[in-house]
């Protein structure tokens, strides 16, 4: 949004500064970054032994029992319930957590309703016009994006409440922008 902005003199300089940030921040942190590379590079490996990898093709697979399971999903579950249970035994013997394997966790509690569901509010979300200075929920949001590949923070109680507030201030944003065009139109058409 810096570099778009009208404001800014010389982008030449906010790039050398990012970069150099970038770099500053790879050279703090480097040993973490090889360590990263290495455990990525050691999972690539397991190929089909993978956890991640055997936990995918089970919640595609063979957890659902019926062909209505894959579109209402299979709903949430509790630990005093039998299926809460079965939950906990798959979480326990095989490692299979569903918060490791992000949307596709997401799918097999809820369904394919909320994967269009989801699609139908990322897509709003980057469609809708807002203020400039408002931008940047745009760019949180293109985190949110990125990381429901492996993490399902779409159901937990904290993000939620976070979420409402960021889509809060999205329609205040577009509301403010709706009027000012509303208003010029008015005007242009009093001229």
């Amino acid at each position: 949004a810096i570099l778009f902005s009208k404001r800014v003199k010389s982008r030449t300089v906010i790039i050398f500064l990012v970069l150099l940030c970038s770099g500053l921040v790879f050279f703090l942190f480097q040993g973490i970054f090889q360590e990263l590379f290495t455990q990525s590079q050691y999972d690539i490996g397991k190929g089909s032994n993978y956890v991640r990898y055997r936990t995918i093709m089970f919640y595609f697979h063979d957890f659902s029992k019926t062909a209505w399971a894959y579109i209402t999903g299979n709903g949430m579950f509790s630990s005093q319930s039998g299926y809460g249970k079965e939950m906990l035994r798959l979480y326990t013997s095989k490692g299979y957590y569903l918060g490791d394997i992000g949307i596709i966790g997401m799918f097999a509690v809820f369904g394919v309703f909320f994967i269009i569901a989801l699609l139908g509010f990322f897509i709003r979300i980057f469609s809708i016009k807002i203020r400039n200075a408002h931008f940047y929920i745009k760019y949180m949001f293109i985190g949110v994006l990125i990381s429901l590949a492996t993490s399902n923070s779409f159901t937990e109680s904290a993000f939620i409440c976070m979420l409402c507030g960021l889509l809060y201030i999205l329609d205040v944003s577009h509301h403010q922008v709706v009027n000012e065009n509303s208003a010029q139109i008015q005007e242009e058409t009093n001229t």
